[in-house]
Protein backbone atom coordinates (compact mmCIF):
# COMPACT_ATOMS: atom_id res chain seq x y z
CA UNK A 1 0.00 0.00 0.00
CA UNK A 2 1.40 3.41 -0.96
CA UNK A 3 0.79 5.70 2.07
CA UNK A 4 -2.82 5.24 3.01
CA UNK A 5 -4.29 8.69 3.63
CA UNK A 6 -7.47 9.10 6.25
CA UNK A 7 -10.22 11.60 6.17
CA UNK A 8 -12.98 11.80 9.05
CA UNK A 9 -16.05 13.20 7.79
CA UNK A 10 -18.83 14.09 10.20
CA UNK A 11 -22.42 13.58 9.12
CA UNK A 12 -25.84 14.61 10.37
CA UNK A 13 -29.32 14.84 9.66
CA UNK A 14 -29.21 18.80 9.07
CA UNK A 15 -25.55 19.19 8.35
CA UNK A 16 -22.19 17.11 7.58
CA UNK A 17 -18.82 18.16 8.35
CA UNK A 18 -15.67 16.97 6.47
CA UNK A 19 -12.70 17.62 8.11
CA UNK A 20 -9.66 15.30 8.42
CA UNK A 21 -6.36 14.09 7.35
CA UNK A 22 -5.26 13.50 3.74
CA UNK A 23 -6.93 14.58 0.68
CA UNK A 24 -9.05 12.53 -1.37
CA UNK A 25 -10.41 13.28 -4.93
CA UNK A 26 -8.81 15.14 -7.99
CA UNK A 27 -5.69 16.21 -6.15
CA UNK A 28 -2.54 15.10 -8.44
CA UNK A 29 -0.19 15.86 -5.84
CA UNK A 30 1.53 12.61 -4.24
CA UNK A 31 1.12 11.41 -0.57
CA UNK A 32 4.27 9.66 -0.21
CA UNK A 33 3.39 8.35 3.19
CA UNK A 34 2.19 12.10 4.58
CA UNK A 35 -0.83 13.24 5.22
CA UNK A 36 -2.65 16.87 4.56
CA UNK A 37 -4.68 18.89 5.98
CA UNK A 38 -8.14 18.69 4.37
CA UNK A 39 -11.06 21.66 4.53
CA UNK A 40 -14.19 22.22 6.47
CA UNK A 41 -17.16 21.81 4.69
CA UNK A 42 -20.53 22.14 6.08
CA UNK A 43 -23.91 21.00 4.36
CA UNK A 44 -27.67 21.48 5.71
CA UNK A 45 -29.91 18.41 4.42
CA UNK A 46 -33.18 20.35 3.65
CA UNK A 47 -36.14 18.86 1.82
CA UNK A 48 -38.11 21.96 1.53
CA UNK A 49 -36.00 23.48 -1.20
CA UNK A 50 -36.09 20.96 -3.61
CA UNK A 51 -38.43 20.83 -6.42
CA UNK A 52 -38.01 16.85 -6.53
CA UNK A 53 -39.29 16.04 -2.95
CA UNK A 54 -35.20 14.74 -2.12
CA UNK A 55 -33.16 16.00 0.27
CA UNK A 56 -30.74 18.35 -0.92
CA UNK A 57 -27.29 19.55 0.31
CA UNK A 58 -26.74 23.64 1.31
CA UNK A 59 -24.09 25.00 3.16
CA UNK A 60 -24.43 25.79 6.81
CA UNK A 61 -23.74 25.77 10.37
CA UNK A 62 -22.88 21.98 11.79
CA UNK A 63 -25.79 20.17 14.44
CA UNK A 64 -25.56 17.45 16.25
CA UNK A 65 -28.86 15.69 14.81
CA UNK A 66 -28.22 12.31 13.73
CA UNK A 67 -28.43 10.36 10.68
CA UNK A 68 -28.98 6.50 9.76
CA UNK A 69 -25.56 5.08 8.23
CA UNK A 70 -28.22 3.70 5.22
CA UNK A 71 -28.95 7.49 4.86
CA UNK A 72 -25.37 8.39 4.86
CA UNK A 73 -24.76 5.68 2.49
CA UNK A 74 -27.36 6.17 -0.27
CA UNK A 75 -26.51 9.82 0.10
CA UNK A 76 -22.66 9.33 -1.20
CA UNK A 77 -23.44 6.16 -3.56
CA UNK A 78 -25.71 9.08 -5.36
CA UNK A 79 -23.68 11.59 -5.89
CA UNK A 80 -19.76 11.05 -4.52
CA UNK A 81 -18.64 14.64 -4.28
CA UNK A 82 -20.33 15.42 -1.04
CA UNK A 83 -16.77 13.17 0.20
CA UNK A 84 -14.81 14.56 -2.86
CA UNK A 85 -14.34 15.95 -5.95
CA UNK A 86 -13.44 12.86 -8.90
CA UNK A 87 -14.52 10.54 -6.61
CA UNK A 88 -16.07 7.38 -8.54
CA UNK A 89 -17.94 4.74 -6.60
CA UNK A 90 -17.36 0.83 -8.01
CA UNK A 91 -18.63 -0.93 -4.94
CA UNK A 92 -21.28 -1.29 -2.10
CA UNK A 93 -21.67 -3.67 0.39
CA UNK A 94 -18.21 -5.75 -0.55
CA UNK A 95 -17.59 -8.57 1.33
CA UNK A 96 -14.13 -8.51 2.09
CA UNK A 97 -12.40 -11.11 4.14
CA UNK A 98 -14.98 -11.71 7.30
CA UNK A 99 -16.56 -8.28 6.76
CA UNK A 100 -18.37 -5.74 4.86
CA UNK A 101 -16.92 -2.79 2.99
CA UNK A 102 -19.81 -0.02 2.84
CA UNK A 103 -18.74 2.14 -0.27
CA UNK A 104 -15.57 1.74 -2.31
CA UNK A 105 -14.53 4.45 -4.96
CA UNK A 106 -11.90 5.04 -7.26
CA UNK A 107 -10.45 8.81 -6.93
CA UNK A 108 -8.88 11.00 -9.80
CA UNK A 109 -5.58 9.72 -8.54
CA UNK A 110 -5.83 6.55 -9.81
CA UNK A 111 -6.42 5.53 -6.29
CA UNK A 112 -8.85 3.01 -4.61
CA UNK A 113 -10.79 4.92 -1.66
CA UNK A 114 -12.72 3.13 1.27
CA UNK A 115 -15.75 4.61 2.75
CA UNK A 116 -15.74 3.71 6.18
CA UNK A 117 -19.83 4.58 7.64
CA UNK A 118 -21.22 4.79 11.13
CA UNK A 119 -24.29 6.47 12.50
CA UNK A 120 -22.34 7.39 15.42
CA UNK A 121 -19.69 9.65 16.54
CA UNK A 122 -16.21 8.37 14.91
CA UNK A 123 -13.50 6.79 16.88
CA UNK A 124 -10.01 4.77 16.50
CA UNK A 125 -12.65 1.87 16.10
CA UNK A 126 -14.06 3.19 12.91
CA UNK A 127 -10.65 3.65 11.81
CA UNK A 128 -9.21 0.57 12.70
CA UNK A 129 -11.97 -1.05 11.21
CA UNK A 130 -10.87 1.35 7.96
CA UNK A 131 -7.46 0.34 7.86
CA UNK A 132 -8.68 -3.43 8.42
CA UNK A 133 -10.85 -3.29 5.11
CA UNK A 134 -7.85 -1.40 3.31
CA UNK A 135 -4.98 -4.06 4.37
CA UNK A 136 -7.81 -6.72 2.95
CA UNK A 137 -7.83 -4.70 -0.17
CA UNK A 138 -4.03 -4.11 -0.52
CA UNK A 139 -3.60 -8.24 -0.93
CA UNK A 140 -6.52 -8.87 -2.91
CA UNK A 141 -5.93 -10.52 -6.76
CA UNK A 142 -7.02 -8.23 -9.28
CA UNK A 143 -9.20 -11.43 -10.38
CA UNK A 144 -10.37 -11.56 -7.32
CA UNK A 145 -11.56 -8.12 -6.69
CA UNK A 146 -13.10 -7.66 -10.35
CA UNK A 147 -15.61 -10.26 -9.69
CA UNK A 148 -16.60 -8.44 -6.71
CA UNK A 149 -17.41 -5.58 -8.17
CA UNK A 150 -18.10 -6.08 -11.72
CA UNK A 151 -21.53 -7.31 -10.68
CA UNK A 152 -23.16 -4.57 -9.70
CA UNK A 153 -21.44 -1.73 -11.91
CA UNK A 154 -24.94 -0.80 -12.81
CA UNK A 155 -25.87 0.41 -9.96
CA UNK A 156 -23.51 3.47 -9.91
CA UNK A 157 -24.01 4.44 -13.26
CA UNK A 158 -22.76 3.15 -16.91
CA UNK A 159 -21.61 -0.04 -16.33
CA UNK A 160 -19.56 -0.57 -19.54
CA UNK A 161 -17.56 2.54 -18.62
CA UNK A 162 -17.36 1.83 -15.29
CA UNK A 163 -16.00 -1.72 -15.97
CA UNK A 164 -13.62 0.12 -18.19
CA UNK A 165 -12.11 2.24 -15.58
CA UNK A 166 -11.83 -0.59 -13.33
CA UNK A 167 -9.93 -2.96 -16.32
CA UNK A 168 -7.77 0.65 -16.80
CA UNK A 169 -6.23 0.49 -13.12
CA UNK A 170 -5.89 -3.25 -12.51
CA UNK A 171 -3.85 -3.19 -15.39
CA UNK A 172 -1.53 -0.40 -14.46
CA UNK A 173 -1.32 -1.92 -11.09
CA UNK A 174 -0.29 -5.22 -12.66
CA UNK A 175 2.54 -3.50 -14.62
CA UNK A 176 4.12 -3.03 -11.49
CA UNK A 177 4.25 -0.95 -7.71
CA UNK A 178 1.70 -1.81 -4.68
CA UNK A 179 -1.85 -0.91 -4.40
CA UNK A 180 -2.45 2.78 -4.22
CA UNK A 181 -5.56 3.06 -0.89
CA UNK A 182 -6.78 6.07 0.75
CA UNK A 183 -9.31 5.75 3.39
CA UNK A 184 -12.61 7.94 4.74
CA UNK A 185 -13.99 7.69 7.95
CA UNK A 186 -18.17 9.23 7.51
CA UNK A 187 -20.11 9.48 10.62
CA UNK A 188 -21.87 11.73 13.13
CA UNK A 189 -19.33 13.41 14.81
CA UNK A 190 -15.83 13.18 15.97
CA UNK A 191 -14.62 11.80 18.86
CA UNK A 192 -11.33 13.76 20.96
CA UNK A 193 -9.72 10.90 20.63
CA UNK A 194 -9.64 10.20 17.14
CA UNK A 195 -9.29 14.29 16.93
CA UNK A 196 -6.39 13.43 18.38
CA UNK A 197 -4.88 11.09 16.35
CA UNK A 198 -6.26 13.97 13.09
CA UNK A 199 -3.56 16.16 14.83
CA UNK A 200 -0.68 13.87 15.25
CA UNK A 201 -0.67 12.64 11.59
CA UNK A 202 -1.06 16.23 10.36
CA UNK A 203 2.49 16.98 12.00
CA UNK A 204 3.91 15.22 9.18
CA UNK A 205 2.67 17.12 6.26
Amino acid sequence: MNGIEAAACASSRTAATRIGVGSIGNDNSSCQGKSTMMNLAVWRIDESESSSGQARLLPVERSPLGVSEKQLEDWIAADAKLIGGGLTIVGRQVYIDDGILDLLAIDGRDRWVVLELKAGRLDAGALHQALYYASSLARLSADDLRAKLEPKLKDFGDAEMLSARLRQLLDSEAEGGPRKIAVALVGVGISAGLERMQDFLGRFN
